[in-house]
């Protein structure tokens, strides 16, 4: 094999056209492997479906604290991956609300305290009960959704606007954002993880 061969066959680029409906063909199966769950055993699925939420809400959750992060401190170490964090953030609306919505059909499964009038609950639940109701679980979650969509869109919005004109005002939005932001996202990561 003449050297010119080897050149050729060494730079011709990777061919990965037949695998580009993998990852349609692997949701589509997962999908009808969590209804087969949930035809199956409703309690085991609505555990599975909540610890596999929670796994993904905390990377998109992580994502936005490192946005708010970043420019809060105004940190240079993290201009590289500030992006692709901004894109993981985005994610929290509308697809893990989405994602949520198993969880608000089956959360009477999920927390036995939302049963009313339950004799069996504690005297830690009873002196909380305000908070921990049907009602106000899914005010809190409402409440938590509105709070994360506002923080990555209005985040995101000004970092694109920054990339537009490479004025200062965008990066002073976004440092304003991120000041009054990081309160809210401490409120409702905490209700988060209590509720």
């Amino acid at each position: 094999m003449s050297s010119e061969n080897k050149t050729a066959t060494a730079r011709a680029p990777l061919d990965l056209s037949r695998w580009r409906n993998v990852p349609m063909i692997l949701t589509v199966a997962g999908g009808i492997l969590a209804l087969i769950g949930l035809a199956v055993s409703r309690e085991e699925f609505a555990y599975s479906w909540l610890l596999a939420f929670m796994f993904f809400l905390s990377i998109c959750l992580g994502a936005l604290f490192l946005v708010i992060t970043h420019h809060l401190f105004d940190a240079g170490w993290s201009v590289p991956i500030r992006r692709f964090c901004e894109h993981i953030a985005t994610m929290l609306f509308p697809t893990m609300l989405l994602l949520f919505l198993p969880i608000a059909f089956l959360a009477r499964r999920i927390y036995p305290w939302m049963i009313e009038a339950n004799p069996k609950l504690d005297y830690s639940l009873q002196a909380k009960q305000p908070l921990f109701s049907t009602t106000w679980f899914y005010i809190v979650a409402a409440g938590c959704f509105a709070v994360w969509y506002l923080l990555s869109n209005r985040l995101r919005y000004w970092s694109l606007e920054q990339d537009k004109t490479g004025a200062a005002l965008p990066t002073y939005r976004m440092r304003r954002w991120a000041s009054v932001g990081i309160i809210g996202f401490a409120l409702t990561l905490t209700l988060a993880v209590v509720m």
